[in-house]
């Protein structure tokens, strides 16, 4: 690789010297496939289709806590990994926080999804890492 050395920007690799104008024609074809790169990143991602507003949760998991206290911590940080696997990031709160969800459980959620097509879609991406993982409507309260 030879390096070409420009005064207005930071030093390239190249396997071969450039034609002139490949210079201008290389930035301009970087900044198309990063515009391509964050729509494909957004439309694909179920965390830029998600809202805490969502109605639609994936249950990634439950852990009964009655006392609402800390003892789940390791079994929580062990199903957010699961689902982080896959590509997908969870949250987890009480599910008395959950309006529609079972009061005395720790959950871990991907979610809300507005519609739930759009929360099978990414229940599709979720159930390889996490075989049990199922949608559940609900509306979360928040703190």
């Amino acid at each position: 690789m030879a390096r070409i050395p420009s005064k207005d920007r930071p030093v390239i690799a190249a396997a071969i010297d450039p034609a002139p104008g490949a210079d201008r024609v290389m930035k301009v074809a970087v900044v198309h496939l990063c515009a391509l790169a964050a729509i494909l990143t957004s439309a694909s991602s179920p965390r830029a289709q998600t809202s805490f507003d969502g109605r639609w949760w994936i249950v990634v998991a439950s852990f009964q806590n009655p006392d609402s206290n800390g003892n789940n911590v390791a079994s929580i940080r062990r199903a957010a990994r699961q689902v982080e696997a896959c590509g997908v990031s969870a949250f987890n709160d009480w599910s008395w926080k959950f309006q529609g969800f079972q009061p005395g459980y720790d959950v871990v959620v991907v979610g809300g999804f507005r519609d739930k097509s759009a929360a099978d879609r990414a229940l599709a991406r979720v159930l390889p890492c996490v075989p049990e993982a199922y949608v559940k409507a609900g509306r979360y309260r928040g703190e």
